[in-house]
This record gives C-alpha cells, structure tokens and sequence, in this order.
C-alpha cells in the first residue's frame, strides 16, 4: 500500500477538523485527502485543498473528474480551470515513498 485515500465528501466548512483526523491514520504512508468537488464550488473545493495542505496531507484527490470538465452538466460545482489558476497552479511532483527505497 503506497497511499490512502481517504474520502471526506463533507459540504460544510469543517475539512480544518476532518483531515487532521484522517491523517492520524496513515501507518506510515501517504495519506491523500478526497474531496467530493462534484457537489462543490470552486471556492470550497479551493479551501479544502488549502486546509487538506495545512494539515499535513500529502496531496488530495478530486472525484468526480467527469465533473471537473468545461462541459460539466453541473453548473455549480468546481472546474479544472478554476482550480489551475487558484490552488495547482504549478505542477506537483509526487513526494517520495521513504518505505518503497
């Protein structure tokens, strides 16, 4: 197991509380946190990744990807562009995997 993915579809402002208490579990390894950005705007899909980061998670993962496209038949919710210009704004490299050497 290289890394967990823990899922905290939540849509209310509390990602602060929920990722550091998803992390506490990370035996060791990578702990990416799972954000549901198809129910989100793009200001709380912007917030969480920003809180996901404070608290230590090594990245974050975004489902639904169908959701994150221009031509997404959900108006409200985050896109790709919105999120390249605020929180990926440059390319991430994969942190090492200290038990995979």
């Amino acid at each position: 197991m290289d890394f967990l993915v823990p899922m905290i579809f939540i849509n209310t402002d509390q990602m602060d509380k929920a990722a550091p208490v998803a992390l506490k579990s990370s035996y060791g390894r990578h702990i990416y946190i799972g954000i549901g950005a198809w129910r989100l705007s793009p200001q709380f899909v912007q917030r969480y990744v920003e809180d996901a980061r404070t608290a230590g998670a090594k990245g974050v993962v975004l489902f639904s990807y169908h959701y994150l496209s221009p031509n997404s038949p959900q108006a409200i919710c985050a896109k790709g562009e919105d999120l390249v210009s605020s929180v990926f704004p440059e390319p991430e490299q994969i942190p090492p995997m200290a038990w995979r050497q």
